[in-house]
């Protein structure tokens, strides 16, 4: 098993060989991750060590402190808010303990930071999440098992409308989004928006949610 030190370095070693590097079967030019580039360059990425010892709340807790120290730390960066990121990454336990611990902990919080205006990630290694520009592409299989957390930006509207999410879910993501980007979408973001309530519309209507 991991020591803190070597799971965070395990991780920053992750960033700067995969995240922030072109890949053959990403399905589109440039780097895995642009955002990640800024971010990295600038200081705005922390690599954080948790001991998962201390079990699934006190993860929880951990990625709440970090959302509320991107809140704090916002307002002074502008528009370079979005280059904010926290990634998590649990230690002291057998890897299979640490992916199922990071699983838990991203479905318990997801649906609380997204309404916030929050992404959370899950990565670990074998993740079978698809990449968007070639289904072939696994782009969260990372290292050892991480979570992540950052702002939401206009292009996460495609990862809210996945396939994996229930229709519940789609509903409730893109009300999410449309609250958090109220009056700020340019033209582009606010028709792919409308199309894709549009869409679920017609999902609902073909497949009514349970109560």
């Amino acid at each position: 098993m991991m020591t803190a030190e070597e799971a965070v370095r395990e991780v920053e070693d992750w960033v700067a060989r995969y995240l922030t590097r072109p890949h053959p079967d990403l399905g589109r030019e440039g780097v895995v991750c642009p955002y990640t580039v800024k971010a990295k360059r600038d200081d705005h990425l922390r690599v954080l060590p948790f001991d998962a010892r201390e079990g699934d709340d006190a993860f929880v807790a951990l990625a709440r402190r970090m959302r509320e120290s991107l809140l704090e730390i916002a307002p002074s960066l502008g528009a370079d808010r979005i280059y904010l990121a926290r990634l998590m990454a649990p230690h002291g336990l057998p890897e299979p303990e640490l992916q199922a611990m990071v699983e838990r902990v991203h479905t318990r919080i997801k649906p609380e930071f997204v309404a916030s205006g929050f992404m959370v990630g899950d990565f670990w290694p074998g993740h079978e999440g698809v990449g968007v520009h070639n289904p072939d592409f696994r782009p969260l299989s990372s290292p050892i098992p991480i979570l992540g957390i950052r702002h939401i930006v206009p292009p996460d509207l495609i990862f809210f409308v996945a396939p994996e999410n229930s229709l519940a879910e789609k509903i409730r993501y893109l009300a999410d989004y449309r609250s958090t980007f109220a009056g700020r979408l340019n033209a582009y973001w606010s028709a792919q928006l409308e199309e894709m309530e549009a869409a679920i519309h017609r999902e609902a209507e073909a497949e009514p949610v349970a109560g």
